[in-house]
């Protein structure tokens, strides 16, 4: 069998559809990356629009005095962001720094006061200040701007924090556990050096705050959450038990950012990049074995000293081998160019990622690598069944072209089974459902609710030997006189 095994490895290798795939794939991703590194100046480009655009709007308004309520609201709200926008480019403002918002969040109101007397003609503001008193204090702001302490502005803000204030727009019954929080928050944020900003650590804070009086509603009615509102439960569940974990451990700082993109660079080689995968080893299961008809070297193989059956596995276990190098190929060749692309040369890869387990009831943490290790084991089993699917139709129809069609045809009609499966429950019992097992294995609630445990390995063993069966069957039929 091993020989059998290591003939059609080889067999396989030196095919040239086989090296043109290699060449292809490794072409793609480095085509991409160097028009990426060539020509990605996304941020001074976005910039650039933002402004243009804000001052197109501007530009359609400013010399009209018929404006209506709409209008007037839509000037206003691109004269604000103009300002802002062009503040932050005159003094070279960083993006996501401290300073990008501060100018954003904290002199928002200044301009919106300040152009909201120019589009409505007023003389003062809301709070009696004139034109000149607003430009005073945008000017006092500025000068605050240039010697911004974020640690300290946030220093401030918990010397004065007020109950009332914080808990302004909270239910009362979650006033104090909110106030704790928000204290909690403030706090980490000056103990690991996490100013106000819209980098990772900062907004995963943000929305740590903004989502927790949802948090503590849901807890509060966990037992008659309704079915249409599981999927947000679960996440704001898993998010919140996830932050409580990081804080707690102290695992989210300034550079965290870079803890969970190395994940999912190593991860997206197998899940966002899979269609490489999915293309390699269609082309490899749709071929093994009808090639052999095709060309009519099936009967040389016959008149060896091994059984239909054997013949056949060896192809199986082979173009099972192969997809496990297709595998590791596309994602190191997809962590590479990611890492020269995010400037992550030479930086350890001894970093964790925390999800919440739901099977487990806690948050546990994954390195890298074991984390590479599950969602590598997950995606094989889904490959490996379109693989045995693709080889058992390709024994049937001996057709190369037919057997390529049917893996792609397969492949894409899964995802619009997926638009019937409120009308038709058993969809998610077929194979290319029952064998996507990555929610499985990291704990998490099941895509579909009949898809537990039990089911997805009941059914992937089920599958994997009717369709193994299936193809020695038919393969033990074929009448090969007249190949």
């Amino acid at each position: 069998m091993s020989k059998l095994v290591y003939n059609e490895l080889y067999k396989l290798f030196h095919k040239r559809s086989t090296k043109l795939y290699f060449v292809l794939v490794f072409l793609l991703l480095t085509l991409s990356l160097v028009i990426v590194l060539k020509f990605d100046n996304s941020e001074e480009i976005e910039s650039n629009y933002d402004i243009n655009y804000q001052q197109s709007i501007i530009d359609s308004y400013k010399d009209r005095n018929d404006l209506n309520d709409d209008e007037k609201s839509d000037y206003l709200g691109a004269l604000v962001e103009h300002d802002k926008l062009s503040l932050i480019k005159e003094k070279g403002i960083k993006r996501n720094s401290p300073e990008e918002a501060y100018v954003k969040d904290n002199m928002s109101q200044l301009f919106y006061s300040k152009n909201f007397i120019i589009v409505y003609g007023y003389t003062t503001d809301v709070n009696n200040r004139t034109l000149d008193d607003i430009n005073a204090e945008i000017d006092k702001e500025i000068k605050k701007l240039e010697e911004l302490d974020p640690i300290a502005v946030i220093k401030d803000e918990l010397s004065t924090l007020n109950k009332e204030i914080v808990c302004l727009d909270i239910k009362s019954e979650f006033c104090d556990k909110y106030f704790d929080i928000y204290k909690k928050v403030l706090e980490y944020r000056i103990e690991m050096n996490i100013p106000k900003s819209y980098n990772a650590a900062s907004m995963e804070l943000e929305r740590y705050l903004t989502e927790y009086p949802s948090y503590l509603q849901y807890e509060k009615d966990k037992g008659r959450i309704k079915e249409e509102e599981k999927d947000t439960y679960n996440e704001i569940i898993s998010f919140n038990k996830t932050m409580e974990y990081k804080i707690e451990h102290k695992l989210l700082t300034q550079s965290s950012v870079v803890q969970p993109n190395m994940v999912e660079i190593v991860s997206s080689g197998l899940t966002d990049m899979s269609i490489f995968i999915v293309i390699g080893l269609i082309m490899i299961g749709a071929s093994v074995l009808s090639e052999e008809f095709e060309k009519g070297t099936v009967k040389l193989l016959l008149v060896k000293p091994f059984t239909r059956n054997k013949i056949l596995i060896s192809k199986i276990i082979a173009s099972i081998i192969m997809i496990v190098i297709f595998c590791l190929y596309v994602t190191v060749l997809n962590t590479v160019s990611s890492i020269i692309y995010n400037n992550y040369l030479g930086m350890s890869f001894i970093y964790s990622l925390c999800e919440y387990n739901f099977s487990l009831h806690k948050v546990v943490e994954y390195n890298i690598f074991n984390y590479y290790i599950l969602t590598f084991i997950s995606q094989m089993i889904y490959f490996i069944m379109l693989d045995l699917i693709v080889i058992c139709f390709s024994t049937l129809t001996t057709s190369t072209a037919i057997s390529i069609s049917f893996g792609f045809g397969l492949f894409i009609g899964t995802g619009i089974l997926t638009e019937f499966v409120q009308k038709f429950k058993w969809i998610p019992l077929l194979p290319m459902y029952t064998s996507d097992m990555i929610n499985v294995f990291f704990g998490q609630p099941p895509t579909y609710k009949i898809l537990t445990l039990p089911v997805h390995v009941f059914f992937n063993i089920f599958y994997v030997i009717l369709f193994i069966g299936l193809a020695m069957f038919i393969f033990k039929k074929k009448d090969i006189k007249n190949q």
